[in-house]
């Protein structure tokens, strides 16, 4: 009887071990998905900022491909009003779009989706000079 119970034992203990090992791969990986999500998502803000103060600065906002820490960081900028066309006294307005991906195509984003690590965050911005 005793041979049969701690054989008992030892394969429930070992079922308990796989199940806590699948569990903390698991909690790594969605840790890890969060940190790229983060990071990706500062990456596109800090592209938005750099486009603003082109267009705050110098009065012109071109597109650029930059990277930063292993993220690439692709920023579009677009001439939405200028002058009076809408409002007396109205500058220049843009409308800028920083994407950030962890594996771009061609040195740009949005990058390759079919990756199982892909991460991308895309942020939009209107200024006005």
């Amino acid at each position: 009887f005793a041979i049969v119970s701690a054989l008992f034992i030892i394969v429930a203990l070992a079922a308990l071990g796989a199940f806590i090992a699948v569990v903390s791969g698991g909690q790594q990986t969605g840790s890890l998905y969060d940190l790229n999500g983060a990071r990706a998502y500062y990456a596109a803000r800090s592209g938005a900022e750099w486009a603003a103060a082109n267009a705050w600065g110098n009065g012109a906002c071109a597109g650029a491909n930059l990277a930063l820490n292993g993220t690439t960081i692709s920023v579009a900028c677009a001439v939405t009003a200028t002058g009076n066309n809408v409002e007396a006294g109205l500058g220049t307005i843009w409308t800028i779009t920083s994407t950030a991906c962890n594996a771009p195509v061609a040195g740009a984003c949005p990058g390759n989706a079919a990756g199982a690590n892909y991460v991308e965050r895309r942020v939009v911005w209107v200024v006005e000079r």
